[in-house]
């Protein structure tokens, strides 16, 4: 499939690093204050990266992006509806972060939602850099 650039949905800027999230679920980097940007490729190309889906778009979106205010190469994105990512390395390694978050409103015909069923599937909503992950069910 063919992927092209929607929107850029959210913007970043930490540590001389600028950082777009966007639809349809690529995250980029810039480390030129914008002239340049790169696809991470560590996140786009993650397996399970075949199973988000869009949440109000018709494809999933980057819509959190929260580089850590004191740990340098410490990230979080936040991708609707995809799950939370994290990553320890300047984005080049991701884990899954929200492991155990429930979401009702999924599709029951989607994957994860099936998996979410299983309990192996979380997705999580983020707000703001300032404020805690929560997940849409308490």
């Amino acid at each position: 499939m063919d992927w092209k650039l929607v929107q850029i949905w959210s913007l970043e800027f930490l540590d001389g690093a600028l950082w777009a999230g966007t639809l349809p679920g690529g995250l980029f980097r810039s480390g030129d204050g914008g002239d340049s940007w790169q696809l991470v490729e560590s996140l786009w190309s993650r397996p399970e990266r075949a199973e988000w889906f869009g949440g109000g778009y018709d494809v999933p979106g980057i819509h959190s992006v929260l580089p850590h205010p004191t740990r340098p190469g410490e990230l979080l994105v936040g991708v609707s509806c995809g799950g939370v990512w994290g990553s320890r390395e300047g984005g080049t390694q991701w884990e899954l972060q929200a492991r155990g978050m429930r979401a009702d409103f999924m599709p029951p015909e989607s994957l994860a939602a099936r998996r979410l069923a299983k309990g192996d599937r979380p997705v999580l909503s983020m707000s703001s850099p300032m404020r805690r992950s929560r997940s849409c069910r308490s």
